[in-house]
């Protein structure tokens, strides 16, 4: 069977593996600090999150009193995916390599994260933002249905 390991196999190194891209993907993706974490329980894979309007706070004279705000969240149902990397790595080339194969591993993994994170959360920003905001500027202009080029 190839490609078959165990966990008594890999105990040693699968948390010095874990750890490292973990780490170096926290580190390298630029895209990452921009969104917000979501806990997701009871074993399913959506989470329903809310989101609540802008509200905006007023100066308020001395003998006046606050008007009530009303809040009224809407929400957007996330479902989360899986990504993921897989290697293969023997003790032979474990054993007869002069570095630390797990960490380096992990530094592999955690930037081939990074990376998969930023790519994806930048095509979201730009469908979501960029391309509304230039299908309407790009609709505001009359183009002309037929026409010579001028040489």
């Amino acid at each position: 069977m190839s490609n078959e390991t165990t966990s008594s196999t890999l105990s040693e190194l699968y948390t010095e593996i874990v750890a490292e891209a973990l780490f170096v993907a926290s580190e390298r993706s630029i895209m990452r600090p921009l969104v917000r974490n979501y806990a997701v329980t009871g074993g399913g894979k959506s989470v329903e999150v809310p989101i609540y309007s802008a509200v905006s706070a007023s100066a308020v004279s001395e003998a006046s009193d606050l008007t009530n705000t009303a809040i009224d969240p809407t929400s957007k149902t996330i479902t989360c995916t899986e990504k993921g990397v897989m290697t293969t790595l023997t003790d032979l080339g474990r054993n007869s390599a002069p570095r630390n194969v797990a960490a380096d591993i992990g530094r592999l993994f955690g930037e081939a994260i990074a990376k998969k994170i930023d790519k994806d959360l930048t095509i979201r920003w730009f469908f979501n933002y960029c391309w509304f905001s230039i299908n309407n500027y790009v609709s505001g202009f009359n183009f002309p249905s037929s026409g010579k080029i001028k040489s």
